[in-house]
């Protein structure tokens, strides 16, 4: 089973993803946003990978992307980075190993930060919706 869909824009180079809202970073500009308006982020990576002029601080303008969203708005894709980790085992030291200690698997998990969009992840979330779009930068 494939958990990212990719389809190719007709006529362009770019490929459009959709992945799972969940595997989204949040910076804490978007979290603070979210906080205001009571979503619960417990599944959510909350990592600053870029720098921020203001971590305290709230998206503006969220009201005129929520209603461009309700109202049929076709907003780019947006541009995001994978990272990945974990995938392996976990390092056992030679004398625990005689002792019979297996090592342990280290599951895979891919998060993607975003470059460009904070504002449509965030009114994606407020908006419930289960993927977006994305343009994954190699």
């Amino acid at each position: 089973m494939n958990r990212i869909k990719t389809f190719n824009i007709i006529g362009g180079t770019d490929e459009i993803s959709y992945v799972p809202i969940e595997e989204i970073e949040l910076d804490s500009v978007m979290k603070n946003t979210l906080d205001d308006n009571g979503v619960d982020l417990s599944s959510f990576t909350i990592k600053n990978r870029a720098p921020l002029a203001n971590r305290n601080g709230k998206l503006a303008r969220m009201e005129r992307m929520l209603k461009g969203m309700k109202t049929g708005v076709e907003y780019d894709p947006v541009q995001v980075v994978i990272h990945q980790s974990g995938g392996g085992t976990s390092y056992v030291p030679p004398f625990l190993r005689k002792q019979g200690v297996k090592p342990k698997r280290i599951p895979l998990k891919i998060t993607y930060s975003v470059i460009n969009g904070r504002h449509r992840v965030v009114a994606s979330l407020l908006n419930n919706y289960t993927h977006v779009p994305v343009l994954i930068q190699k």
